[in-house]
C-alpha cells in the first residue's frame, strides 16, 4: 500500500517559498523534507543571500533542490531598515519568482504547486499567473495569531503590523491553506480567531 502511494506521487514537483527570515525557513525546510520522503520532488526557493547563510550554518538536505532568487540587494549590500528590505524585496522578488517558475515549467518535471508562506501573499498571484496551484502556509499557531489581532502595535511598528496583516489580503483565493497546529488542542482558540476576523 505504501509503495502504491509513493508511485502515485512520484514525478510530482512542488516549489516551496517561505519568507526569507528567521523562524520561517526551517519549518518550511522540515516540511519540504517530509514531502521529499514521500517521493515528491521539492525545490525550496529563497534569496541568494539567505541561501549562502544557510549553507554556511547547516548541512542542507540532499533530498531537496535549492533555487535562489534576487531580493533587490547585490552581494554585500544591506538594507537601511526592515521596512527598506521589505519594500525592495516586495518590488523585486515577484518577478524573480515568476522567472524561476517559468524555468522549471519547461523541464520534464514541471511544478504543479507553489507552497508559500502567508507573509508573502503576492506569491499566490505569481502562482496563479503561472498556471499552477498554490498552498498558503501559516507558520504561526492560532494562539500567536490571536495575540497579533488583539495587540495594538501599529503605531510602534508600522512595517511589522502591515506585514503581519498582509497575510490575509488574498487568503480566500488560495487553492489550499495549511496550518501547523494540533487541531484537537486548539479548537477553542481557532474559534476565537475566526470570531475576531469576522
Amino acid at each position: 500500500m505504501e509503495r502504491d502511494k509513493r508511485a502515485a506521487v512520484k514525478g510530482r514537483h512542488v516549489l516551496v517559498f517561505p519568507l526569507p527570515a528567521q523562524g520561517h525557513i526551517n519549518p518550511m525546510l522540515q516540511f519540504s523534507e517530509r514531502l521529499a520522503a514521500k517521493g515528491i520532488k521539492v525545490t525550496l526557493i529563497t534569496t541568494s543571500s539567505y541561501l549562502m547563510a544557510m549553507q554556511e550554518e547547516q548541512a542542507l538536505p540532499t533530498s531537496i533542490n535549492l533555487e535562489p532568487i534576487f531580493d533587490g540587494f547585490r552581494e554585500g549590500e544591506r538594507a537601511a531598515s526592515v521596512d527598506d528590505y521589505l519594500e525592495r524585496f516586495t518590488a523585486t522578488a515577484p518577478g524573480s519568482l515568476a522567472e524561476v517558475i517559468k524555468k522549471h515549467s519547461s523541464t520534464e518535471n514541471p511544478p504543479i504547486c507553489l507552497i508559500y508562506g502567508t507573509l508573502v501573499p503576492w506569491a499566490l498571484d505569481v502562482a496563479q499567473d503561472s498556471g499552477i496551484y498554490n498552498a498558503a502556509t501559516f507558520s504561526l499557531n492560532p494562539v500567536q495569531l490571536v495575540l497579533y489581532i488583539t495587540m495594538s502595535f501599529k503605531g510602534s511598528y508600522p512595517g511589522a503590523y502591515d506585514l503581519v496583516f498582509s497575510r490575509f489580503s488574498n487568503i480566500e483565493k488560495a487553492t489550499w491553506v495549511l496550518w501547523n497546529v494540533f487541531d484537537d488542542l486548539e479548537d477553542e482558540v481557532g474559534s476565537l480567531v475566526i470570531d475576531r476576523l469576522n
